[in-house]
C-alpha cells in the first residue's frame, strides 16, 4: 500500500508539471542544495549526513586525559565495534549466546556496561 502511494504521488508531481514537449526551449539542470544554485561536491557530500544527530562523545572520548588505550576502547564501545557474543553470532563465528556475567541475556555492548 506505502510503494503504491509513493507511485502515486510520483505520477501526480509529474502531472502537476505540465510538461510540453514541442517546445523548443532547452532542459536546465539547477542544483537546489545551494544558493549559488550550482554544484559542488562538498554540498553534495553534507547532504549524505542530512538528518544524522551529532555527538560531541567522539570529542569528549579523544581529548580526556587518560591513556590511549582507554580511548580506543570506548571508541569501539561507541562505534559498537566491540567483539561481543552478539558480534560473534553476526559474522557466523561460535559463541556462548549468554552473557558469561548473567548468564540470561545476549551478550551486548549495551548490556555490559549497563
Amino acid at each position: 500500500m506505502r510503494i503504491y502511494l509513493g507511485i502515486f504521488s510520483v505520477w501526480q508531481g509529474i502531472q502537476s508539471l505540465q510538461l510540453n514537449p514541442d517546445t523548443d526551449q532547452d532542459d536546465q539542470i539547477v542544483w537546489t542544495l545551494q544558493s549559488s544554485r550550482e554544484y559542488s561536491a562538498s554540498s553534495a557530500y553534507n547532504i549524505q549526513f542530512a538528518g544524522q544527530i551529532v555527538s560531541n562523545f567522539p570529542m569528549l572520548i579523544w581529548k580526556a586525559w587518560v591513556p590511549p588505550h582507554c580511548k580506543f576502547f570506548m571508541w569501539l564501545l561507541l562505534q559498537n565495534r566491540l567483539w561481543t557474543t552478539a558480534r560473534l553470532q553476526l559474522h557466523g563465528w561460535r559463541n556462548n549466546y549468554f552473557c558469561t556475567l548473567s548468564e540470561r541475556n545476549l551478550e551486548t555492548s549495551c548490556h555490559l556496561f549497563i
